[in-house]
């Protein structure tokens, strides 16, 4: 099952995702600390690194929610994997929100922020899974 508001679906490999074993209670929300600003190429980077990285849901800076692994099944998001009760991605719908870049100034250091559309959409997003 995927929310209504998925601009698009990109499945993942379920070597990247199993059935969860608890009832959803919680939502992780993560950030992809990089310029990637299409949830396609952070898909492909996922599946051509042979990484156990997944979530639910991307969003990109432009607002669109990405389904990407069902939410009745288990992402591999938070690093929790093996941690039994502490296994966060076992119970929670978990998205991975993309980032502007600023790149850094004399002064500063590179920054990645959030564009208001991709805060927009994650909000949209939260109301539809708790309903």
């Amino acid at each position: 099952m995927f929310s209504p508001l998925a601009y698009q679906a990109i499945p993942m490999s379920y070597t990247h995702s199993m059935n969860r074993s608890r009832r959803v209670n919680a939502v992780v929300i993560h950030y992809t600390a990089s310029i990637v600003r299409e949830a396609v190429n952070t898909v492909r980077y996922w599946e051509n690194a042979n990484q156990y990285t997944s979530a639910n849901y991307i969003i990109d800076v432009l607002g669109r929610i990405t389904s990407v692994i069902p939410e009745e099944r288990r992402a591999f998001t938070s690093s929790s994997w093996g941690l039994g009760e502490h296994d966060i991605d076992d119970h929670a719908i978990t998205i991975e929100c993309s980032c502007n870049y600023v790149p850094p100034n004399i002064n500063d250091q590179a920054k990645y922020t959030q564009s208001e559309e991709t805060i927009t959409a994650c909000c949209e997003l939260l109301a539809d899974i708790a309903e």
